[in-house]
């Protein structure tokens, strides 16, 4: 299809055989069915690739107002070699339409990344996801200690019940380099979590997993674990489950619920970022948490919401950020759009000129300049061989 494309750009006859046809229809329906399959079943994905455009909204116009300038080359030429005036509209009335759309999409595009300076928050808590899993292997002792060294805020885990009644750390699977490193350390029991995160000041969010049918602790799972949070440390508790206590919700409800189940941390999916109003709960003193960030471009747009921190597994990297990605002004950002612009209908008219020039200009002046030779003043001018009378010749008769 992109071979045909670039043919038909070129004023090329495409001589296509029927097997060739049949191809294409059925290569284009199965990139349909394969598309229309993706939609449905990465849903969570494509919740990712919307909030990707928040934080890079103007470098999408600037791609897009690029891609109208390379088309305008195959659409002038087209335009201006047709004879048919409908099929002149067909052509160049979708083009008009969508480069329209481009140059004035920055009045509808908005991104938190675009602000004054002076309003951006502090930049949100790193909670160390399972430790740092990307330079040591996760939920082990090595791995939330490398955390406390490249200075997180928190730690994050998960935590089961084993048969002897006691909570443990969750060993993920490993690879063979990580599974070396992690055979010389001991399992790591909640409580030895909980006494490391005591001594370092950090806070604490995990995950707690119910035991599995028959399991001797599957009905008391969560009162053996708060005893170890009593009794085995004295780290601040602030549990879902634990009333009287300080809460989490993973659910924006409304400030009025939230604040009556005394509610004051929202630790929520990344994907929510975008229909979280996370001031609104800053005034009401319950801030918020996302998880798991991972990418600077994504920890960038927590930032320029709002977040008060974020679940990581990268606290490598994104501890050395000192403001976020394709952060701008919204004078630069207008001035962007608007040199982008300019320029763009100057180049796209000048090439649409280029193609008048070659297909209709310089075939109208050769034409005038033609009828000026055939009709123009030097063929007033007759010279005497013209004005001369002719003279027939022939045999003379007799009389």
């Amino acid at each position: 299809m992109i071979l045909a494309v670039c043919l038909l750009s070129c004023s090329q006859q495409l001589y296509l055989h029927w097997i060739h046809k049949m191809g294409t229809l059925f290569i284009l329906g199965l990139c349909i069915s394969a598309f229309i399959i993706i939609t449905f079943q990465w849903t969570k994905q494509w919740a990712t690739f919307c909030l990707s455009f928040q934080v890079s909204a103007p470098f999408f116009h600037l791609g897009a107002i690029l891609i109208m300038i390379f088309l305008a080359w195959p659409v002038a030429k087209h335009f201006f070699q047709m004879e048919n005036k409908v099929l002149q509209v067909f052509i160049i009335g979708p083009y008009l339409c969508i480069l329209l759309f481009f140059l004035f999409i920055p009045l509808g595009m908005y991104s938190p990344c675009i602000r004054e300076k002076g309003t951006l928050g502090p930049k949100p808590l790193l909670i160390g996801h399972r430790g740092a899993p990307m330079v040591a292997p996760e939920n082990t002792e090595m791995s939330f200690r490398k955390s406390i060294e490249y200075g997180v805020a928190g730690l994050e885990t998960d935590v089961t019940i084993s048969t002897h009644k006691t909570p443990y750390i969750s060993m993920p699977t490993l690879s063979e380099e990580d599974e070396e490193l992690a055979k010389k350390q001991k399992i790591y029991k909640f409580g030895d979590f909980l006494k490391l995160a005591d001594q370092e000041n950090k806070i604490v969010i995990f995950d707690l997993y119910r035991p599995p049918k028959f399991h001797p602790y599957r009905d008391k799972w969560i009162d053996r674990t708060l005893e170890v949070i009593l009794n085995e440390s004295k780290i601040r508790t602030n549990l879902s489950v634990a009333p009287g206590f300080k809460q989490v919700s993973s659910t924006e409800d409304s400030v009025e619920e939230l604040q009556k189940r005394n509610i004051v941390k929202l630790n929520l999916d990344y994907r929510k970022m975008g229909s979280v109003n996370i001031q609104k709960y800053a005034k009401a003193n319950i801030t918020t948490n996302f998880w798991t960030v991972n990418e600077p471009w994504l920890f960038s747009l927590a930032w320029c919401y709002g977040a008060h921190s974020v679940t990581t597994s990268a606290v490598h990297n994104l501890r050395n950020m000192k403001q976020p990605d394709l952060f701008m002004t919204p004078q630069d950002f207008r001035s962007m759009w608007i040199v982008t612009d300019v320029l763009a209908v100057a180049l796209i008219g000048l090439l649409f000129g280029m193609h008048w020039w070659r297909e209709v200009g310089a075939y109208c002046c050769e034409a005038e300049s033609s009828e000026s030779l055939e009709t123009g003043i030097y063929n007033k001018f007759g010279t005497e061989l013209d004005t001369m009378p002719t003279v027939e010749t022939g045999t003379p008769t007799e009389a």
